[in-house]
């Protein structure tokens, strides 16, 4: 069931982070601000907690989001998943790291359906 309709799933957030959002950084604080928006957003609508890191870069608020699950049966464990930050120059971002952040996304729903662990 976790599988149904994966692949429609990372390449609606796909296109949403590398198309409709773009390039990300602090040449772009709208776009860092709305990429942040649509994660933190798909996140709570799986359940989660999100936590906001939040640092300045040239007077521009950027942030990590934290977002954690409590295991069951290894409760003193961490799983650590990232996805890349945005870069620092004005390149276009690549399609990989967007599909690099869909994963994660989409890994963390799909780990919420689990049942063990």
């Amino acid at each position: 069931m976790a599988k149904d309709n994966l692949e429609e799933r990372l390449r609606t957030h796909v296109s949403r982070l590398a198309g409709d959002i773009g390039e990300r950084n602090v040449f772009r604080p709208l776009a860092l601000e709305a990429a942040s928006s649509y994660l933190e957003r798909q996140w709570r609508e799986q359940g989660y907690a999100i936590g906001t890191l939040a640092y300045e870069v040239s007077s521009i608020r950027c942030a990590n989001l934290e977002v954690t699950r409590r295991g069951g049966v290894r409760k003193g464990e961490i799983l650590l998943i990232g996805a890349p930050s945005p870069s620092s120059t004005r390149s276009r971002r690549s399609s990989v790291q967007c599909s690099r952040e869909a994963w994660s996304m989409q890994q963390r729903r799909d780990d919420g359906k689990m049942t063990s662990g």
